[in-house]
């Protein structure tokens, strides 16, 4: 089984310039998440509750936001992990909703994260590829809306969203952070369009002070032994790329050699089991990426 800790994607950058993997040695005690911290992976646990009625009703039945709320009780929801939906993009689904078309609406989200220190964040970036429309909550504050309804205003569980493909990934700042406190829900109701709608899709990840490092990084082993990593350039070129991989006593050591290209790498990394990889991307402030877990066999 594979965890990415950040968002999947189709394709890869658009830049063709090839490159070799430059050595500057590497010392590190760790890995540190130096361009942001990934909140919500696109693989995220969620707990989901298929819209074909209120999930949090009120007394005549109306909506209510008490399903955003971090208290709410969601024992009796569904639960798997992202992404959500049918039709498109099926091969990125971890939860696969083949009923959904002629029989409801929409689906409710709800995910759960941990933070240290909340202080500490100035600006949080949601990335999603969505089908058709969406509205997303932080702890019961809305944050973000497209394609359902007016801003402000509780959208039924029945609305009708605007047409909109996932096609690309579209990356969205929310520079009001306050709600943030140690312990925090992500929420999200996803709508289509029509009831007949052909597909719906939610692919999302939230990562908390971006910085200039790349997006959209994955990690995946080959059924030749190979591993690619691929990633979205936030810049438009890196002055060197250097891979990374954690050994026995908790260091990171270089992976030399490896025919790199901005955008993808593809290259032999050995048969052992793989715990972590890292790509440092150099610059006059040298900035580590994401990481990535993969769990025995």
């Amino acid at each position: 089984m594979e965890r990415n800790t950040s968002f999947p994607r189709r394709s890869v950058s658009v830049l063709v310039a090839w490159l070799f993997v430059t050595v500057f040695g590497v010392d590190a005690p760790g890995l540190a998440q130096d361009c942001g911290s990934l909140l919500v992976p696109v693989d995220a646990d969620y707990k989901y509750f298929k819209g074909r009625s209120e999930p949090s009703p009120g007394d005549a039945n109306e909506p209510t936001l008490d399903w955003t709320e971090p208290d709410f009780d969601d024992a009796t929801w569904e639960e798997g992990v992202g992404g959500v939906g049918y039709g498109d993009r099926t091969g990125e689904m971890g939860i696969a909703l083949d009923d959904m078309r002629n029989s409801y609406w929409s689906v409710y989200l709800r995910t759960r994260f941990e933070l240290e220190d909340p202080d500490s964040i100035n600006v949080l970036e949601l990335s999603a590829a969505y089908d058709d429309g969406f509205v997303a909550y932080l702890n019961g504050v809305e944050i973000l809306r497209r394609g359902v309804g007016a801003a402000g205003v509780t959208s039924p569980f029945n609305t009708a969203a605007a047409s909109h493909e996932s096609t690309n990934i579209e990356t969205f700042t929310i520079n009001d952070v306050s709600m943030l406190t140690d312990e925090n829900v992500l929420a999200i109701q996803v709508h289509n369009t029509t009831l007949g709608s052909s597909d719906c899709v939610w692919i999302a990840d939230l990562v908390a002070n971006p910085d200039t490092c790349p997006q959209a990084v994955t990690c995946q082993k080959n059924p030749e032994g190979t591993v690619t990593l691929n990633w979205v350039n936030r810049i438009p070129i890196y002055d060197s790329i250097q891979i990374l991989r954690k050994i026995d006593d908790g260091d990171f050591e270089e992976i030399e050699g490896l025919p790199t290209r901005l955008g993808v790498i593809h290259g032999m990394l050995g048969t052992e089991r793989i715990d972590y990889l890292g790509i440092r991307f150099g610059g006059e402030v040298p900035k580590v990426a994401f990481y990535y877990y993969r769990d025995a066999g």
